[in-house]
């Protein structure tokens, strides 16, 4: 920022780099695809906070603010200020800002995050200060987020964030104005450096908080993230973990069949071994837990999977490995691994490959983007590692390839039966209507220079070289069995490949 000698306000300076790099690098830990952007606004103003006196200016490295003057923000902000009672100023001087923000400079298709702006006495004059952070408003919607219009009425004063990534996303905006608050009211010194994995912790804590403030109304107080994390790790007898728990709220609970503990257990650490006991009971998943977050009251008994789409309700799924997924009804919204969280991918990519579908095959009759992509995520929630080619050429390709593949009659493919299609090593090879062509496929294709990854096995290689050889349109879906896909040919989606 012009006026202001410091490191931070100097898009060009190492130390700046360094903080946007542990910032978009963080964001990145958990979704590669995520394309974020981040800034550092700044306001001066009155030593009192209270009188703005110049023009809203952006640090940022990203051409799309450079040039944005601030339009018309003293008279708003000022306005603001005179209005608002102290104690509340950094909380609606945040929301003016992003307002600001947003009608003033090229923010089409994406959307901002503000964090809490401080104000801060320097050298030269004071000025509120507050980092910024936007994202592919196409990204932010493919993640999973629950529905809050499903749930009643918020009773609390919590205000829950509905996905993952945005609960990453505003706690890093938490450490960042931590970092600026260290180094900027005297003299400077080397900011410490953004811990990745304690923003990821910290962003499962709060989304969780999030679920538990839905499901009971109240301001949420329990720490569910380490009861999970201690289930999912945690042995009965030499067995892993494995169950399930619905989160309901109280006045529902009446209306599923429960077999009733006369005594609630409470949700805590003290109680692990405790609620180990009880989830060991809902192993093969005929019966669920019952809580609130705070306490367990109940057992829902077989046949509760009817209330799954008919009642405002959440579910975590304990796995062995230190595996637990949170859903809404048939939703996954978060899964952890070891504490880790990875994105469901079904939600992630689903998206990015209808645009591939739509851009690769938009000249053939009978395209079905969608019965393809029902059919493709059977295969990931399965965890099953497979190819499915999809090819404008399929049943020419079946007739060539007779010898390295079993050819069928074409018929459109049903996700019935997806799994016995991808139980026999080879691709399924597909055309653009869904319709299959051949199973257990040997791809062919010559491996070019330029082609190619060491790191990948064989299946991925394979169809990397097939989809490179072929001079008609096609598209390789290559899964492996921890659920994870990868989408060949490359997609650049905002100007990233992914």
């Amino acid at each position: 920022m012009t006026g202001y000698p410091h490191p931070l306000f100097d898009a060009g300076s190492p130390e700046f780099a360094e903080l946007e790099s542990q910032v978009l690098g963080t964001l990145a830990s958990v979704d590669a695809h995520v394309v974020a952007r981040f800034s550092i606004l700044t306001l001066p103003c009155s030593d009192d906070g209270r009188e703005p006196r110049g023009p809203l200016v952006t640090v940022t490295s990203s051409p799309y603010l450079q040039d944005f003057s601030g339009g018309d923000v003293l008279g708003p902000a000022e306005e603001m200020m005179e209005s608002r009672p102290e104690s509340a100023m950094d909380e609606h001087l945040g929301e003016l800002l992003l307002g600001l923000v947003a009608a003033g400079s090229d923010l089409a298709d994406r959307t901002g995050f503000i964090g809490r702006p401080r104000l801060f006495r320097l050298e030269n004059g004071a000025c509120w200060v507050a980092p910024f952070i936007d994202v592919s408003t196409m990204t932010l919607s493919e993640h999973p987020g629950f529905n809050l219009q499903a749930w009643p009425a918020m009773r609390s004063s919590f205000v829950p964030v509905t996905r993952y990534l945005e609960a990453l996303i505003r706690e890093v905006l938490i450490v960042v104005t931590g970092i600026l608050t260290d180094s900027l009211p005297s003299s400077f010194r080397d900011p410490r450096p953004l811990s990745a994995a304690t923003a990821r912790t910290n962003a499962i804590h709060r989304f969780l908080r999030s679920m538990e403030s839905v499901v009971n109304g109240q301001f949420p107080t329990s720490s569910m993230f380490h009861i999970l994390n201690s289930l999912a790790t945690s042995r009965y007898e030499k067995a892993e973990a494995s169950g399930v728990i619905l989160f309901v709220p109280s006045e529902s609970i009446s209306e599923m069949a429960t077999l009733d503990l006369r005594e609630s257990i409470q949700i805590s650490e003290g109680n692990g071994r405790v609620l180990r006991k009880l989830l060991e009971m809902t192993r093969h998943q005929r019966l669920a837990l019952i809580s609130d977050f705070h306490e367990v009251r109940s057992f829902a008994l077989p046949g509760y999977e009817a209330a799954l789409n008919s009642m405002s309700l959440l579910k975590a799924t304990v796995s062995p490995n230190g595996v637990w997924k949170l859903c809404e009804r048939d939703r996954v919204l978060l899964t952890v691994s070891y504490g880790f969280p990875v994105i469901p991918l079904q939600h992630r990519t689903r998206g990015r490959i209808r645009e591939l579908l739509n851009r690769t095959f938009s000249d053939y009759p009978g395209l079905d983007a969608e019965r393809l992509l029902d059919f493709v995520f059977t295969l990931t929630e399965a965890s099953i590692g497979t190819t499915v080619v999809i090819s404008s050429g399929a049943e020419q390709e079946a007739i060539r390839l007779r010898r390295r593949c079993f050819p069928l009659e074409a018929a459109p493919v049903h996700i019935e039966l997806a799994h016995a299609l991808a139980a026999i090593d080879g691709a399924i090879l597909l055309d653009p209507a869904g319709v299959c062509h051949a199973i257990g496929v040997i791809l062919d294709g010559v491996a070019g220079t330029d082609s190619g990854e060491p790191s990948r096995g064989s299946r991925y290689n394979s169809a990397d070289a097939y989809v490179a050889a072929r001079s008609d349109q096609a598209v390789a879906l290559v899964f492996s069995s921890d659920g994870e896909v990868s989408v060949l040919p490359r997609l650049e989606v905002d100007g990233q490949t992914v």
